[in-house]
């Protein structure tokens, strides 16, 4: 048999079939401070909040400034200390003018950009979840197919039913037990999908599942 010495082990992957509620909560957090994209947003954005601090700073020496951003740790969002300028500096120069526009535009570009992959972890992990209630609900079906070919098996010893009627149990359980590993397999693939958009592997790494995959394809080749 040529898969007699090929060993496969699940359970690390199996993990991701037990949701933890607290550690999808913490997905958002992870996201908007572990991508690069993030980052060199906020770092761009951080280079003209420090030119726009610089110009008010040549003319307005005495005034104190607020941080530019912070992590709203409630939230799980970064807020950007924007709006401090605009009620002190409306009558300022040219310079002070430029800079604060510039600091805008950097601003709605961070916006649309947190906003955007907030979005789409929420839809990843709402895939997610759905696909752990598929699982969970296969999980009851196939007990309760279990649970009825025992009683046939016991009909079958003591007369009461044929052995076609067992071989159909037996059958239906060999469906479903294929049908769970398609779920368990779509459950993996969702976790995945929420691995690579945060950057951040929170959830346990799947990577060997395509190594996996792919072990498989050569075996049948």
């Amino acid at each position: 048999d040529k898969f007699s010495h090929v060993e496969f082990v699940f359970a690390e992957l199996k993990q991701h079939l037990r949701a933890d509620a607290a550690e999808l909560d913490r997905l958002q957090a992870e996201l908007l401070q572990s991508r690069f994209d993030i980052r060199k947003s906020l770092a761009e954005y951080n280079s003209y909040e420090a030119g726009l601090r610089l110009e008010i700073e040549k003319q307005y020496p005495d005034i104190t400034l607020s941080p530019g951003f912070l992590f709203e740790r409630g939230q799980a969002l970064w807020v950007l200390a924007a709006s401090w300028t605009l009620p002190l500096f409306h009558n300022n120069d040219g310079q002070i003018q430029r800079a604060l526009a510039e600091r805008k535009q950097k601003q709605y570009e961070f916006i649309q950009l947190q906003t955007t992959l907030v979005n789409e972890l929420d839809r990843k992990k709402q895939n997610y979840q759905d696909r752990l209630a598929a699982y969970e609900h296969g999980k009851q079906l196939l007990a309760a197919l279990q649970t009825r070919a025992e009683e046939i098996e016991k009909q079958f010893t003591l007369g009461y039913t044929d052995k076609l009627a067992v071989l159909r149990s037996r059958l239906e359980i060999e469906k479903a037990r294929q049908a769970m590993f398609d779920i368990e397999l779509d459950v993996m693939r969702a976790a995945a999908k929420l691995e690579s958009l945060t950057q951040s592997p929170s959830l346990v790494s799947i990577r060997q599942l395509g190594i996996i995959q792919s072990q498989l394809r050569q075996e049948n080749t």
